[in-house]
């Protein structure tokens, strides 16, 4: 039992892997579209999952997630 649960840890984390790294080039090819002007903030956030700040300020999460996200920007 302990043998199949090691193996089957080794199955998924590859596979976990793989999910979390294909996220992070879509939340960076959402974020270079956002960049480069082809869609806007609110429709950046809708497609990155966030929403915007309810006190008006819209255009902060979706700055502050793609800072974080390339912080060379």
């Amino acid at each position: 039992m302990k043998t199949s649960k090691q193996l089957l840890f080794f199955i998924l984390l590859p596979l976990l892997m793989c999910c979390e790294s294909n996220k992070d080039a879509r939340d960076r090819e959402i974020c270079a579209l956002y960049e480069a002007d082809k869609i806007d903030a609110v429709e950046a956030l809708e497609n990155l999952g966030l929403k915007p700040n309810t006190n008006g300020r819209r255009f902060e999460p979706i700055q502050t997630f793609c800072a974080q996200l390339n912080p060379s920007l």
